[in-house]
């Protein structure tokens, strides 16, 4: 019972792994390009469990841990750059220098929410150089225009052929591409 358990355990996580490789567009698939490090701490409880409990006189048992491992080292070769085991490619910025830089204000708005008066504000507030929203519609859009002043160059998005949720980049310089 335990044996069939951690095999059918095992068998889900092997899919979502190998899911991953999919290119499938739907959220069902790409849904689970994100909790890797979710799905690390999983695979190793689920390694601990089968080195624990697995009767390892059955040849077949001794499959599960080392495809278990396989899983767990695909998603840790994910999350391994963004530890503290590899340094960092930028360097912090000095808040006291007084060089040119760039602001930038990203923004999920979120389609379904109509508080544009609240991300307004804040762009009034900190006067981003660039601001990116994201999740935005036609609503937003025209909610956006009154910023069209201070940032007059941007890429309107959605166009009338965008019919998924998308992103609206605005600047104060121009964007050329």
């Amino acid at each position: 019972m335990t044996e069939g358990i951690l095999l059918g355990v095992t068998v889900v996580f092997v899919a979502i792994t190998l899911i991953q490789y999919w290119s499938q567009p739907s959220w069902w698939v790409r849904g689970w390009d994100f909790p890797k490090l979710q799905l690390g701490a999983l695979l190793l409880g689920l390694l601990l469990l089968q080195l624990l409990l697995l009767d390892f006189s059955n040849r077949w048992n001794l499959l599960l841990p080392p495809v278990t491992l396989a899983c767990l080292a695909y998603q840790w070769w994910w999350i391994r750059p963004y530890t503290p085991l590899v340094p960092c490619e930028v360097d912090w910025a000095d808040p006291n220098d007084d060089s040119p830089r760039i602001r930038i204000l990203s923004s999920n708005v979120l389609t379904p929410n109509r508080h544009a008066d609240r991300l307004i504000a804040l762009v009034r507030q900190y006067r981003p150089d660039v601001l990116v929203t994201l999740e935005t519609d036609q609503w937003w859009d025209e909610q956006l225009q009154m910023l069209s002043d201070d940032y007059p160059w941007c890429i309107r998005c959605p166009w009338t052929t965008c019919t998924a949720c998308t992103c609206s980049p605005v600047c104060r310089w121009s964007i050329s591409g």
